[in-house]
């Protein structure tokens, strides 16, 4: 096990586990700022590998019926 570097790898390592992934965008849903929330859900991508992955974890549907 390799020793993070700095906050964000820690954060980034600690997001990995879904259970706190959710947690915290939960918990900066309830700060109220869309600000924080854009920043967790940053971290919690980051986490898991890109928002193509994010997606398909989530079954989000990344295309929009009226797009293109």
């Amino acid at each position: 096990m390799t020793i993070p570097e700095n906050y964000d790898d820690l954060l980034i390592e600690e997001l990995q586990d879904v259970e706190v992934a959710a947690e915290y965008l939960s918990t900066a849903i309830a700060g109220g700022s869309v600000e924080e929330f854009l920043t967790a859900l940053r971290y919690v991508t980051a986490a898991h590998g890109d928002i193509g992955v994010l997606a398909e974890i989530t079954h989000l549907n990344l295309r929009h019926p009226k797009c293109c």
